[in-house]
């Protein structure tokens, strides 16, 4: 370590310091300063997003969803389809629903597919 003074040492040890510590005081994720990439449910961005429902006619209530559609502010689109249509698209057209409802008894058919993708429920509020 010739030619390496305590001086220069010191300075770049504490030049070092300074930049990991600026490094690790951001803002944490999700907060104003630093907002987390994922839907804008409290902005006008979303205001020209449709979400994609299939399921079968039972569970499409159409006074459900309007107010749904009033109180999220993006629309609701509800396809009432037969088990058998709803498990045929929920496989081979992932790209024609955003949420998938089907039969308990559809699921055996239609997870394998790797099309559904799960919610994490403990970051639902009130669930």
């Amino acid at each position: 370590m010739a030619g390496l003074s305590r001086r220069r040492l010191i300075k770049t040890s504490l030049a070092a310091g300074a930049g990991l510590v600026a490094a690790r005081c951001t803002a944490p994720s999700g907060t104003p300063n630093n907002p987390a990439p994922g839907p804008e449910v409290n902005t006008n961005q979303i205001k020209d997003v449709t979400l994609r429902l299939i399921g079968t006619g039972v569970s499409q209530v159409n006074e459900i969803r309007d107010k749904a559609q009033e109180d999220l502010g993006f629309k609701i689109e509800m396809r009432a389809l037969s088990t058998e249509e709803n498990n045929q698209i929920a496989i081979t057209q992932p790209d024609q629903y955003d949420i998938f409802d089907g039969e308990y008894f559809s699921l055996p058919l239609v997870i394998p597919s790797g099309n559904l993708q799960p919610l994490d429920v403990s970051k639902i509020k009130n669930w």
